[in-house]
């Protein structure tokens, strides 16, 4: 248990990439359950919205509290982790390759590069696949063993551009993928190709604890699944806290005029330097937001 728990926290750290059911869990919760994952930030009278959102196995228009959707309308300002409508296909493609003279097929077991090859021969020619990157073929896996779906981060923004909101994003792209490429190696990859029934599990224990919207149990379920795992630790702290500490400058410029609404992956609002907490040493009042409707005042 290893490696595998990388990918199931990718849930929370990599948008608009994978779309996960909502599997069976050990955690038992209806769906949705208010309060969602909402902070309130303020400093000098200026107000924004943090929401915690997950990146597939929830419907946003359906499952969501209405008073979140009421408070992203109302703001002028829309922020998120990153604009997917700039990603470059063809620089896309160029960092997905394996340096000249390996080969994917040589790099995982034969079981493993058999599998992996019958489940992504739709997808992507197996000349193509054999020269990609662990990151990149994981990916692409992940979306064949999920159900297709509209990621949360995404339909948020669809309709921010709609309502013509003020856009504002906390990486560009290849920070991203660059932040995904070096959490997942070979031996991930190995790991999930042959362990996918795991995988659905873990990310059915973390999507039962978003249902909760209760910070501390989710902040538990990725404790416990990293727990005694050193290399997944450090990769998961590089993914999350190292990626606060880059975010908060932009994120502070971003809301210091209030009016803004948040959405980043709710692994980013918990646990070791998150967010929230980065926003209090920098002055901000951080609550929870309104668990009912109609008590939207900003």
């Amino acid at each position: 248990m290893l490696r595998v728990t990388v990918f199931a926290l990718l849930l929370f750290v990599v948008p608009a990439c994978v779309h996960t059911p909502a599997v069976p869990s050990t955690v038992q919760a209806p769906a949705p359950v208010p309060p969602a994952l909402l902070w309130r930030a303020e400093k000098s009278g200026r107000i924004s919205w943090l929401f915690g959102t997950i990146h597939a196995g929830v419907d946003a228009h359906n499952d969501l509290p209405a008073h979140v959707w009421q408070l992203m309308r109302a703001a002028p300002c829309f922020i998120m982790e990153t604009d997917p409508s700039q990603i470059d296909g063809k620089e896309l493609f160029a960092m997905s390759r394996l340096a000249r003279g390996r080969s994917l097929a040589k790099e995982l077991s034969q079981s493993a590069w058999m599998k992996l090859s019958r489940k992504l021969t739709a997808v992507l020619p197996e000349p193509a696949l054999m020269g990609s990157q662990p990151w990149f073929a994981a990916m692409l896996y992940l979306q064949t063993v999920v159900p297709p779906g509209a990621a949360m981060d995404g339909v948020f923004l669809a309709e921010a551009k709609s309502l013509q909101k003020r856009l504002g994003f906390l990486e560009d792209w290849r920070e991203a993928v660059t932040a995904f490429a070096g959490a997942v190696d070979a031996q991930d990859l190995e790991e999930l190709v042959t362990s996918e029934e795991r995988v659905k599990q873990q990310t059915g224990d973390l999507l039962a604890a978003y249902r909760l919207a209760d910070p501390e149990a989710l902040r538990k379920v990725i404790a416990g699944s990293m727990q005694g795992h050193t290399q997944a630790e450090a990769k998961m702290n590089r993914m999350l806290a190292g990626r606060n500490q880059v975010w908060i400058s932009r994120l502070d410029q971003e809301i210091a005029a209030g009016g803004c609404f948040v959405a980043v992956g709710a692994g980013h609002l918990v646990g070791e330097s998150n967010l929230i907490s980065l926003l209090q040493q920098r002055g901000y009042r951080v609550s929870r937001g309104p668990s009912v409707e109609g008590t939207l005042q900003q």
